[in-house]
């Protein structure tokens, strides 16, 4: 089915509207974003790892409370209630918050780079784990775990990569784009989730 002409209208206008805002940030004496630091390989590359890694993160955050919740009858689902499929995925986002600080000495002792790699190669084996794990309630739990770890790594890695790659004038933007990349990720993970029947 194709999309409403609307909504291609729209799509088609944000896309000239989002040039005409580059052609005007590039060119203007105080721009909101400076539009150059952006295509700094480092931060161009650590920004496209931010979508990369916002869609995984909110991608199982969906998903998994959805097998949680559906009945057994469905053939897949777990048929937990509200309140327990909430404490199944508890875990994991506590997961986050342990590793942050460890995610900080990483990137203290072997640098922003390698702690980002090895967020992503974590949320990838994550996925890996959740395609035999899916099953089951334990085998949800552990792929959370290992997910959000690799995402607490790799966000934590981030600014810092960032704030090394451009001058001290601008990491306030650079930081703000990166988290507008993030975002993209997370939103487009959502929009692709809800469209998985």
């Amino acid at each position: 089915m194709l999309p409403a002409p609307l909504t291609l209208g729209l799509f088609a206008a944000a896309a000239v509207v989002l040039l005409f805002w580059g052609i005007w940030e590039t060119r203007t004496k105080d721009p909101l974003v400076d539009l150059r630091t952006a295509i700094i390989p480092r931060v161009l590359l650590t920004n496209i790892a931010s979508i990369f890694v916002g869609f995984g993160m909110y991608a199982s955050m969906l998903v998994m409370p959805q097998i949680l919740q559906m009945p057994e009858a469905t053939g897949y689902g777990l048929g937990q209630s509200i309140l327990a499929a909430g404490l199944w995925m508890a875990p994991a986002g506590l997961m986050m918050l342990v590793l942050s600080p460890v995610g900080g000495r990483l990137t203290d002792s072997r640098g922003p780079k390698f702690t980002l790699v090895l967020g992503g190669a974590i949320i990838a084996l994550g996925y890996g784990v959740g395609m035999l794990g899916m099953g089951s309630t334990w085998g949800l739990l552990v792929t959370g775990l290992v997910i959000n770890s690799g995402v607490a790594l790799a966000y934590g890695a981030m600014p810092a990569l960032i704030m090394g790659s451009v001058p001290i004038s601008e990491t306030a933007a650079a930081n703000g784009f990166n988290a507008l990349m993030r975002s993209l990720g997370t939103t487009t993970g959502a929009a692709v989730i809800g469209l998985v029947p």
